[in-house]
Order: structure tokens, then sequence, then C-alpha cells
């Protein structure tokens, strides 16, 4: 049976998978040929068998695995772990500080002429990402910590000061949050008596979705009395993803950590196969947090939902009206003539 279902023509010795002939092999050291070998891959496969047994071939296989079990890690780990460093170095090259200028809520670039603010929900905080978009171009300004239970009123009120927070333009004008998506997967309750009230200032209860989607949607009706946003998650990935391979076309402050890159890098793009079809999805690699990531994944679907004149934004931007006084006394002309 072994010798019908060898093709190739080396039947009489089996392989394993360090290479190393049957016990029968072992023993005589030689092999034979029960049927003519049909072709070339035969004899490279009988080739190999032979330099295999004289030595000729090293097995690296065994050699490095042994030497990273001494270390406690696997080569595997040791592959993905160099190449999670190498994006975040490429991410970290992207940032204010090693463009040679200084990039934050307290130094906005000119041509940032929109804000959108995500916001991930944990049980003993939020974490808001401050993005501002310029016409080409996006910029994590901030990534702030609200520590704080989510069942406290005090934690959503420290947040509601961040959202009505005005920033210095450089042209003289002032930058406000012009929408914001707030997670509604923890909290669902205190996500959506915060957010539904607010909906007049674009503060929306968000939900994320698998799928090729739109970037967000809103729902189709009304979720407990207030409107709840679809934020197409996987859609959303791959375009900050791709952003980020480009290098230009997302930039960051100089004053995030080591461990905010860390987080935004820490989902990866896998194909699994879902009856018989392959089928691509974003899967978080094991023991890496990710609120970073999905502030930021919030905020960019929060720009969608902003429609508005990028020209008229810029020219008030720019231009600083002085206040109009009314003066307190008003006389008539009637008056005057006396």
């Amino acid at each position: 049976m072994g010798e019908e279902k060898d093709e190739a023509g080396v039947a009489g010795v089996d392989v394993d998978h360090e290479g190393n002939g049957s016990p029968e092999d072992r023993r005589g050291h030689r092999s034979e040929l029960t049927r003519p070998p049909a072709g070339r891959q035969a004899a490279l496969r009988f080739s190999l068998l032979i330099a295999r047994r004289t030595r000729y071939i090293p097995r690296p296989r065994r050699g490095t695995d042994h030497f990273w079990k001494e270390r406690g890690e696997s080569t595997g780990e040791v592959c993905r772990a160099s190449e999670g460093q190498r994006r975040i170095s490429r991410i970290r090259s992207t940032s204010g500080l090693c463009r040679g200028y200084a990039l934050g809520l307290d130094a906005i670039r000119a041509d940032v002429l929109v804000v959108s603010v995500g916001v991930d929900v944990q049980d003993d905080r939020l974490e808001a990402s401050v993005v501002g978009w310029s016409r080409t171009e996006a910029f994590v300004l901030g990534h702030l910590v609200l520590w704080g239970s989510p069942d406290e009123d005090a934690t959503w009120a420290e947040l509601d000061e961040l959202l009505r927070t005005r920033w210095q333009h450089p042209g003289g004008g002032h930058l406000a949050v012009d929408a914001c998506l707030v997670d509604s997967g923890d909290r669902t309750d205190k996500v959506y008596a915060y957010c539904f009230p607010r909906l007049g200032r674009r503060i929306f209860a968000a939900k994320g979705v698998a799928g090729t989607r739109p970037a967000v949607e809103p729902s189709r009706g009304k979720v407990r009395g207030g409107r709840l946003m679809l934020v197409g998650v996987d859609v959303v990935k791959s375009a900050l993803y791709d952003r980020l391979a480009r290098g230009r076309a997302l930039r960051f402050s100089d004053s995030l950590p080591a461990s905010y890159y860390e987080q935004l890098a820490s989902e990866r793009k896998v194909v699994r196969y879902v009856r018989g079809q392959p089928v691509r999805r974003w899967e978080r690699k094991p023991g890496m947090r990710a609120e970073a990531l999905d502030c930021a994944v919030l905020a960019c679907a929060a720009r969608q939902i902003v429609v508005l004149d990028l020209d008229r934004r810029a020219n008030e931007l720019q231009q600083v009206l002085a206040p109009v006084t009314t003066p307190t006394e008003v006389r008539s002309p009637w008056v005057q003539a006396w």
C-alpha cells in the first residue's frame, strides 16, 4: 500500500519530517527502487535522501528550534516580534518629532480644517483620540485617557468638557470638535444616555460591524429612542492601514507614548475559510491591547459624518472678526437736533 501511493518512485523507504529513514533503511544503509523512477522528480527525491543520509545537507530546523528553545522562544514568535517592531518603527517615523516639527493639540498645523474624536469605553476609564483633518492628510493630535468608572456621571462630564474644548488655529480662529463616535459595546446604557441628547453636536453612539459595508451609516430604525451609527470596522481598518503604508497620509503627535503605536499595530489581516470560501478579516494579535486602534477607527469613521465646505471653513479660520460693540445709549436724530 505504501508503494502504490508513492508514485514518484522512491519505494521501500519512509522519510519522516526530520529526514530520517525507516528502521530498515537505517540498518541496511541502502535504498532500492522497486519501480523505475518516472521523470526527474524521483531522481531529485532520491538524491536528496542520499545527501541527508551522508549529512551533506544540514538540518537548520532542528538547530534553530533548539537555539530559541534555550531562550524560551520559538522561531515564529521571534519573527513576529521583529515584524511588529519594524511596523511600529515605520509608524513612528510619521510622527511630528521625527519630521522635525511640533504637532499636537497645542501645536495644530495650519492646514487642519476638521476635528473628529473617537472614544473607547473600558471598565475603569474612557480613552479618546483627537484627529485633525486637512484636505488630504490626517493628524493624530492627541490620545487622552479619562480615568474613572463609566458608571459615574463625573467621568462623562469630563468627556463632555473635552468635546466642548476649542483649540487655537494658526490662522487666528479656533477649531472645535466637528463629530464624535463613542463605542457602545460596553456600558451600552450609559453610552446611549450620554450620546442621544447630544445628536445636535454630532456626538453619536457607535457599534462596529464586520464585513464589506459603508464606513459609517445610521441604523435603519431608532434604538431606544435615539440614532445608532454602524461602523464598518473592516473597511475603516483597511483604509487606516493603507494610510500607514503610504507613510504621508497619516501623521502623529510627538507627545504620543510608545504604547500607542504598539496598540495601533495590534491587529493583522488574515484569510479564513467560511463554508469553503476565503474570507479576509482582521484579528487581534494574542496578548495585545487595541484601545488606540479602536479610537482611531472611530475617529476616522466620524470624519465621514462631517459634510461642509472646506474653502469656507478655511476662510473662517483665517479671518478673525473684531467683536461688534453696541452703544449703551441710543439717541434719535430728533433728540440730537436739540
